[in-house]
């Protein structure tokens, strides 16, 4: 039996002097996937977390306006920490740290006191549990995908001989 042949599907570009290393698809696409995972993912936990703490943070048009602010960073970040040649020991706390930062400036520019009073305790253990919890289930996704995929080549492997 032979060996399953590696693919790579990997490309190279430069953005904004920057090396940037993507799989099949314009930088540009890539971008704006990120952003719409972001968005999509920042929406959901909202969601989650009023379901969970429903009197902690108003909803209401300016909170979820706002939001989009946080998501867009997370989204670009995520672009660009992690399609660059960065290594994840510096990638992810330099993400998370600014993760934080974002959403921190999310909650003061709707004029939430949590940052300034005795619940930011509260509020720093909530983003480290849900920002845990997102880590976990994109890495199990991403697990699952990279499985599947694998197991589509192996199959066209083993049926080409």
């Amino acid at each position: 039996m032979k060996a399953v042949p590696r693919v790579s599907a990997r490309q190279e570009s430069r953005l904004f002097g920057v090396e940037y290393k993507y799989a099949s698809q314009s930088i540009p696409a890539q971008i704006l996937r990120h952003l719409c995972i972001a968005i999509a993912v920042g929406e959901v936990l909202w969601v989650v977390f009023e379901l969970i703490v429903p009197d902690w943070i108003p909803v209401n048009r300016m909170s979820m306006m706002t939001l989009l602010g946080p998501e867009i960073v997370v989204g670009l970040l995520n672009f660009l920490l992690f399609h660059v040649d960065v290594s994840l020991l510096i990638a992810i706390p330099i993400h998370c740290v600014c993760t934080f930062a974002a959403f921190s400036g999310w909650v003061l520019v709707n004029g939430w006191t949590v940052v300034f009073s005795e619940q930011f305790a509260y509020f720093v253990i909530a983003f480290v549990v849900i920002y845990l919890l997102v880590w976990l289930v994109l890495v199990a996704y991403y697990r699952f995908l990279a499985w599947k995929m694998n197991r589509g080549v192996a199959a066209r492997f083993n049926d080409r001989h």
